[in-house]
């Protein structure tokens, strides 16, 4: 919902753009309020979504936009740029076939229990998706590192964006355990499936 009008009584859910100023001294011409009620500077805004392959969520809330909002900033003289991404975004989803699906199914399933430890058995089926995924063809191959899918961590709720071959790439590197990359690709699999 565009809302132009920016009356100091009016209480927002952030006080500050996400570049720390205050919302008051946002450009009537760049201010924009979402419906979760967050006041934007579009062009933050923009900056954000961008930076975030294209995906409409709220880079402050890490809420998914609604339908509404994304509509209203794609309408924005300045959002318009994003059309394009969103557009990349739906045909890398479309370009990642079955069989890579199934196999990020396998990888999903073949995550350690609670109390084991991390093994090599899991090291290896991580090491043969990355070896698998980098012999892909063109569009696939790209999908796999910059598809952005939409993961809810299952210990905090927290909602974040991440890409297949990031998660594969930070299991490798254990900057994530290999039972955590298992559930990130358990749900890249179940969204792309959908």
């Amino acid at each position: 919902m565009l809302n132009v009008s920016k009356s100091s009584q009016h209480a927002y859910a952030n006080t500050e753009t996400m570049l720390g100023d205050p919302i008051e001294n946002i450009p009537r011409n760049l201010f924009y309020v979402t419906e979760d009620n967050y006041a934007w500077a579009m062009d933050e805004l923009v900056q954000a979504i961008t930076a975030n392959n294209g995906v409409f969520r709220n880079p402050l809330s890490k809420a998914m936009f609604t339908h509404t909002d994304i509509a209203g900033i794609l309408k924005h003289p300045l959002g318009k740029s994003l059309s394009d991404l969103q557009l990349r975004q739906l045909d890398w989803r479309k370009s990642i076939n079955p069989k890579t699906i199934q196999r990020l199914g396998a990888l999903a399933y073949n995550r350690p229990g609670p109390e084991s430890d991390e093994s090599e058995e899991q090291y290896r089926a991580i090491n043969g998706f990355e070896f698998y995924s980098a012999n892909l063809s063109g569009v696939e191959g790209e999908a796999i590192n910059k598809l952005s899918v939409p993961i809810t961590d299952s210990a905090s709720g927290q909602s974040f964006d991440t890409t297949i071959g990031d998660t594969v790439r930070d299991a490798k590197a254990n900057k994530i355990c290999f039972g955590k990359a298992g559930e990130i690709l358990e749900q890249a699999a179940e969204h792309l499936r959908k």
